[in-house]
């Protein structure tokens, strides 16, 4: 007689238990293939080296052609006529155009223009006055000419430091560029009267004196056009932006007049007196 070893169950001969146990120890598991080796790819050939290209050398013999920085210069010359005739023309338009351009390079041409005319306006103003005779008289013009053109060269900084100033405190935020083309706004409308005041100084320098006034007046007047670049400026408060930078750049004027006064007016005397003293001779 046979019995499970499981759970005892008397057995025939060659009958298998049907119990839990029995059952799973006579299950085969089956062992899990190893998976089969991966096949290594086959090496690559190495490309060929190939020899590293280089940009050639700029030709250092290659000479300007003369015309072509000609027409270079006629080039930029007509584009600042374009714009200084433009501005006449159409204000408003051309001013904002003008501003939004933020041309660096042109802003400081017209300035220098502008610096350029005033120092001759005064050296002829001077010389109407000295009749350009003596070697004192010549130092004073030489002074006259040097001073206007540094001065007009401050006043035009001293422009953009206070405009940059008020967009600041109004919290309006302006690229600097910006405000130096709006700065070179005066010198644009300015620089044509001033040549023309510094004509009619040759003729009667009363004459000259009130037409570079009036070069003033009008730089004035487009700056305020030129205001409407600046979109993010409150219309209400446009006006005061010019107005205010113009008052502090005419009141450190008075004060830089008024502290140097004494040495302009014996500057002109001095001129004076060098020029009737060599006119008896």
């Amino acid at each position: 007689m046979a019995f499970c070893k499981y759970c005892g169950t008397q057995l025939q001969e060659g009958e298998l238990c049907t119990c839990e146990k029995a059952v799973a120890s006579r299950t085969v598991v089956e062992p899990t293939p190893a998976p089969a080796p991966a096949q290594e790819a086959p090496a690559q050939e190495a490309a060929p080296a190939q020899n590293p290209t280089y940009p050639p050398y700029p030709n250092m013999n290659k000479t300007t052609d003369p015309n072509e920085v000609l027409n270079k210069i006629v080039e930029v010359v007509t584009g600042l006529g374009k714009k200084l005739v433009g501005v006449y023309k159409k204000p408003v338009d051309e001013s904002v155009a003008y501003v939004n351009e933020a041309n660096f390079i042109n802003a400081l041409i017209f300035m220098a223009l502008e610096a350029f005319g005033v120092a001759f306006f005064a050296l002829a103003q001077m010389g109407k006055i000295s009749k350009l005779f003596g070697d004192e008289a010549l130092i004073t013009l030489l002074k006259t000419f040097l001073f206007s053109y540094i001065g007009t060269a401050v006043v035009a900084g001293l422009f953009i430091g206070l405009f940059f100033i008020i967009f600041k405190v109004i919290k309006v935020d302006v690229d600097i560029m910006k405000i130096l083309s709006f700065v070179s706004l005066k010198s644009i409308v300015a620089t044509p009267i001033i040549l023309v005041a510094l004509l009619f100084t040759f003729i009667n320098a009363g004459v000259g004196l009130v037409i570079f006034f009036f070069a003033a007046i009008m730089a004035f007047a487009i700056l305020m056009q030129g205001m409407e670049a600046f979109t993010a400026v409150d219309k209400n408060v446009k006006g005061y932006v010019v107005a205010i930078a113009s008052i502090i750049v005419c009141a450190v004027l008075a004060i830089v007049f008024a502290l140097f006064a004494e040495a302009i007016v014996q500057m002109i005397a001095r001129a004076i007196f060098a020029s009737a003293f060599q006119g008896w001779y």
